[in-house]
């Protein structure tokens, strides 16, 4: 657990790193439909309260039929604007 004593983007970079040869011959080589998998340049990160646990385990279980009336996008910028979090359009989204 990273908690206070790693940044985001440090922790990211730590977790992300080992995963690329990883991704080249398993998730490539595997599985025709992800070839063109790659990690993104941009992330975001949100953190959640114990009591909502529950209520964010069913919502990423649901998240495909979820989105099929709500894109992704869409779902980010409504919570951006929802919690008052500042954000350049041009970073949100490529």
């Amino acid at each position: 657990m990273a908690g206070k004593y790693l940044s985001l983007l440090v922790h990211f970079t730590w977790s992300t790193a080992g995963c690329e040869p990883w991704i080249a011959t398993e998730i490539h080589e595997s599985y025709s439909q992800l070839r063109d998998f790659a990690w993104q340049e941009g992330y975001g990160a949100f953190s959640v309260s114990k009591s909502e646990e529950a209520r964010v385990e069913r919502y990423i279980r649901n998240q495909e039929h979820h989105h099929r009336k709500r894109t992704f996008k869409e779902e980010l910028i409504g919570l951006l604007e929802k919690h008052g979090i500042e954000y350049d359009k041009r970073h949100v989204w490529d």
